[in-house]
């Protein structure tokens, strides 16, 4: 199984990707901090660097998966606009990546 993980570098996504790859999930992370990344070490994780608001990025991350984990997110902001253009908007773009194409 392939699997795209949104939010793989916070402290339940990595949790996550761990229990993937234990699992054997190829797995791919979309990851806004290369050095972040690489600080965890994962070998065996294919990394598209992008944020929610960049749908080449989010394309790349779902193509060919079979199951996207959506963990990325703000949870706190100091205005509402930007709340939600991360959630709301960055969930959208997401949603959009993943649909099946017609």
């Amino acid at each position: 199984m392939k699997a795209f993980v949104t939010g793989g570098t916070g402290f339940v996504g990595a949790h996550l990707v761990r229990a993937l790859l234990e699992r054997g999930y190829q797995v791919t992370c979309l990851v806004r901090s290369p050095g972040k990344a690489a600080a965890l070490g994962w070998d065996r994780v294919r990394m598209v660097h992008g944020d929610l608001s960049d749908p080449t990025a989010l394309r790349e991350g779902c193509a060919g998966t079979d199951v996207v984990f959506h963990l990325a997110g703000r949870i706190s902001a100091r205005d509402l606009r930007d709340f939600m253009t991360v959630n709301r908007d960055g969930t959208a773009e997401l949603l959009e990546a993943a649909a099946p194409e017609p």
